[in-house]
């Protein structure tokens, strides 16, 4: 029984050599393709393209969980031919150091506004949030209205968002679960060496929109998963909330939700899917209807990950919000 605890010990001591040496390593070949920039002594990567016109806000994009700045290269690529455009990757994501602060929205939003007066990129700001990251730019405006222009949401989550859907609670309670034995399978090295193409096919946009490589490189990290159950841990709390969804007065606002298949995914229950479908529009309704200039756009193609599957669409729409604000 010594020898087999000596043995076990032993393998733990090696994965987390493995993981701190491998991880360096493949790193190495990956540059950000942007600036670092320290902001309260975390390190964050940041990439601008384009050039504002006068008057013309910055458009700033906020991914969703688990996702960093290269998720938006389809839309960020064309778009900076007639905007200025500035992309980031969330603490511990990406090219980003993790943050000791909260994983809380109004922390991310505290984040963002001090990594934007670092990087000298001044107000007005065109927000665009997907899914989760469209809590996060709302509660960005919240703090700093004066300097928001308008906002683009895409298929966002809500703050309020177990009233619309039950049953998400439940399923975010299982994907904690996830996280945390993801996190510590990664922390031994074991997601690097054996369980990356696991990954891309959990993260299948990925496929043909950025280096395969890099994204399996950054994503096997133990950050990765530690940020991601720390996000979703506080969005299940949501303890800092605000206590009512925030209305936006006139601010001009723009919601593209997702078209759903009228199939079921997998082995999921119709009715189940039918109550998911049902809820996740009734959140794109009361979102669009939280602005007197709010509309509510509908993709053509099915998938969450609109900037993958319709970049074209956000692209056109955040046009039309440069020439409004």
């Amino acid at each position: 029984m010594n020898w087999l605890l000596v043995v076990i010990l032993a393998l733990l001591v090696v994965g987390l050599l493995y993981e701190s040496i491998a991880g360096r390593c493949e790193l190495r070949h990956f540059s950000p393709p942007g600036r670092i920039i320290e902001v309260k002594g975390v390190s964050f990567h940041c990439q601008v393209l384009g050039e504002r016109k006068p008057g013309q806000p910055l458009v700033v994009l906020e991914p969703g969980l688990m996702f960093w700045s290269r998720f938006f290269d389809p839309v960020s690529q064309d778009l900076n031919s007639s905007a200025r455009v500035f992309a980031y990757d969330r603490a511990g994501y990406g090219w980003s150091q993790p943050s000791k602060s909260r994983r809380t929205p109004a922390f991310i939003a505290e984040e963002l506004h001090a990594l934007l007066a670092s990087a000298d990129e001044p107000p007005p700001y065109l927000l665009v949030g997907h899914s989760m990251g469209g809590v996060f730019v709302r509660e960005f405006h919240r703090r700093y209205p004066g300097e928001v222009s308008g906002l683009v949401l895409l298929d966002s989550a809500h703050e309020k968002q177990f009233a619309f859907l039950p049953m998400a609670r439940a399923e975010t309670g299982s994907l904690l679960t996830l996280l945390a034995i993801l996190s510590v399978l990664a922390r031994f090295g074991i997601i690097r060496a054996f369980l990356q193409p696991l990954l891309l096919k959990n993260f299948s946009s990925v496929k043909g929109q950025m280096d395969e490589r890099a994204f399996k490189a950054l994503a096997s990290s133990p950050s990765f998963f530690i940020t991601g159950w720390r996000e979703a841990r506080a969005f299940l709390d949501q303890k800092e909330f605000p206590e009512d969804t925030p209305d936006l007065g006139d601010l001009p606002l723009a919601v593209i939700r997702a078209r759903y298949p009228e199939q079921p995914p997998g082995r999921m229950l119709r009715q189940k899917y039918q109550e998911l479908v049902t809820g996740w529009t009734r959140i794109q309704e009361d979102l669009a209807s939280r602005s007197t200039r709010g509309r509510l756009i509908t993709a053509s193609a099915p998938g969450h990950n609109l900037m993958h599957v319709e970049p074209d669409l956000i692209i056109k729409t955040i046009r039309e919000m440069l020439q409004k604000t």
